[in-house]
């Protein structure tokens, strides 16, 4: 357990910098670079106010690193883009010219696509199969047969074409079918 500090000195600070710059380094080659013994480097390294200040400088210099990449990056791939520049203006090798304008126009977004593009719209249709034995198929078309004389007569409407309801007598034969009127 870590000692109850109630501020931290300027000794500390060091300690934290150090551990900071050799983050591999165990608390016994601290002791011996600042001159105390281990158990009290644990105990300060161990202490709450010591561990929040240190999060607070790791935090701190992460944000730093984190920042400073993409400004190195940036700043890298300036220095490649003038090289290459100069390099495309004193060659007459054409392979070479062919491969960095191909890269260029690539990064660009000049690529080619991936195929033609098509125009055909996906239709989804959905089959639904099912299976009768032959007995159930014709209690079923019985039951069909039986509800279908209960309804009322067809009616004709603007000389339409009359639509009488089928009516199977047995598998696959229909009595009755589509009239016109007359």
């Amino acid at each position: 357990m870590g000692a109850n500090l109630s501020k931290l000195s300027i000794t500390h600070d060091m300690i934290m910098d150090w551990m900071l710059q050799n983050p591999g380094q165990t608390l016994a080659v601290c002791a011996q670079e600042f001159g105390y013994t281990v158990a009290w480097i644990s105990m300060i390294v161990n202490s709450d106010l010591f561990q929040e200040r240190l999060a607070q400088r790791r935090q701190e210099i992460d944000t730093l690193v984190h920042a400073d990449i993409p400004t190195r990056m940036r700043g890298v791939a300036a220095q490649a883009l003038e090289k290459i520049a100069r390099h495309v203006s004193t060659t007459e090798d054409p392979d070479y010219l062919l491969q960095t304008a191909d890269k260029m126009l690539h990064r660009l977004g000049y690529a080619p696509s991936k195929g033609p593009v098509s125009n055909a719209k996906t239709v989804n249709v959905q089959q639904n199969v099912f299976v009768a034995s032959k007995d159930s198929l014709a209690s079923a078309r019985s039951l069909m047969n039986q509800v279908t004389q209960l309804l009322p007569p067809p009616e004709v409407v603007d000389d339409a074409a009359v639509v009488e309801p089928l009516i199977f007598d047995s598998f696959d034969h229909v009595v009755t079918t589509s009239t016109t009127p007359s």
